[in-house]
């Protein structure tokens, strides 16, 4: 379909691309489970993609469905936001959007889409039209800016008064003399670490009394890790090759001690290289529900969503209030009908409340909450401000 755009894009526009897709003659397509129908490749954002097309069904658990997924038919990665979207004379069949990044050839989609009779009432003169709505966006999920960076200047010349003793063993020695060899010292300024990381202080350690500085113990993480937590709370971005390696050490650190920035860094490195299956769907929920990872939650409800897999079985293992959350989650995610907030995903929201000036380390529940009622105050603040300029 031609895009046609008059005037300039605003910042952050990025323009949807429907491509429309059409199986002829529905009904007469091969209905048994398992079978599949794969469409000619189309062109989109300089990749060839297709569509496969499960008629009668993915497997035994959605033989009343029909199963569609989207292929990335090149090479390379590439991170989209697509939805299928059936036109029919008898009504329309919409999917919420759903972003993935795909690595090479691969395949995303669902295994249950829908119910073939409602497919087959959407038919136009027996022809099943799907267009396929994809936006592209950027490679990497959102990470917050380092809210330490804007004062950085203004302490770099001050002398360093804390000294922060990692590592070692975590029964605490009283005096300095009998340090631990396996400690790591790292010296700091207290006002920087107390303005932008305040939990770090909070294990003081005894000094000699000549001492003129203060001793904090950090047993919990190891040096190789503290030096990137210690380099974020003054202003330095974590490298990529420490994320990489070390994104679950980073997540565990900013998590205890409350820097949340850093733990929404980390995290988005975790879930580009995490690998959810059936295996690891529990250590993953577990581990989100325990650092209120929403990310890294939300790809596990889309595993979940696209994969079919039973999880049963898996809900008898978990805390209670996690399972209720996963429950809420995966029927927010399979509802069509809902409001603009609830469909939209979890870097999309924690991208809009760090430029409102929120809280972006909740849940998602929390973080459509917190939208929704900062939507409704700045209306409310347009509307004033509109009366205002009415003449009497």
């Amino acid at each position: 379909m031609t895009l046609v755009e008059v005037g300039t894009p605003p910042s952050g526009y990025q323009a949807q691309v429907t491509n429309s897709v059409v199986f002829h003659d529905f009904a007469s397509l091969p209905a048994s489970v398992g079978s599949s129908v794969e469409s000619p490749k189309f062109s989109c954002f300089g990749r060839q993609w297709s569509l496969r097309l499960y008629p009668g069904g993915f497997n035994e658990k959605k033989k009343e469905r029909i199963g569609l997924f989207l292929n990335h038919e090149s090479s390379g990665h590439v991170s989209i936001r697509y939805s299928f979207a059936v036109k029919g004379d008898q009504g329309d069949i919409v999917d919420a959007a759903i972003e993935k990044t795909f690595e090479g050839p691969h395949s995303y989609g669902y295994p249950g889409w829908t119910r073939r009779s409602s497919v087959l009432k959407a038919l136009v003169n027996g022809s099943l039209f799907i267009q396929v709505l994809m936006t592209l966006v950027d490679s990497l999920p959102f990470t917050p800016k380092n809210p330490t960076l804007d004062a950085l200047d203004s302490f770099l010349d001050e002398p360093a008064d804390v000294v922060f003793e990692v590592g070692g063993n975590k029964k605490r020695r009283s005096t300095r003399s009998s340090l631990d060899p396996t400690i790591v010292e790292f010296r700091a300024h207290r006002f920087v670490v107390a303005k932008h990381a305040p939990q770090l202080l909070k294990s003081k350690v005894p000094g000699e009394p000549e001492e003129d500085v203060e001793r904090v113990s950090i047993p919990i993480v190891k040096p190789e890790v503290f030096r990137h937590v210690l380099r974020y709370v003054y202003g330095g971005e974590v490298p990529t090759a420490a994320l990489e390696d070390h994104s679950k050490e980073i997540i565990e650190a900013a998590s205890h001690y409350t820097m949340t920035s850093l733990k929404i860094t980390a995290e988005a490195w975790y879930v580009q290289a995490a690998q959810i299956s059936e295996k690891t769907l529990q250590e993953h929920l577990v581990f989100a529900n325990k650092h209120q990872l929403a990310l890294l939650l939300e790809g596990a409800v889309d595993f979940i969503n696209e994969s079919g897999c039973e999880i049963r079985h898996l809900m008898k293992h978990l805390p209670a209030k996690l399972k209720a959350d996963l429950l809420v989650d995966i029927h927010r995610a399979n509802q069509k009908a809902c409001d603009k907030f609830s469909k939209m995903r979890v870097n999309e929201l924690r991208s809009r409340l760090e430029k409102k000036g929120l809280d972006i380390g909740g849940s998602k529940d929390a973080m459509v909450d917190a939208l929704r009622e900062a939507s409704t105050s700045d209306d409310v603040t347009v509307c004033a401000a509109n009366l205002g300029k009415m003449k009497v």
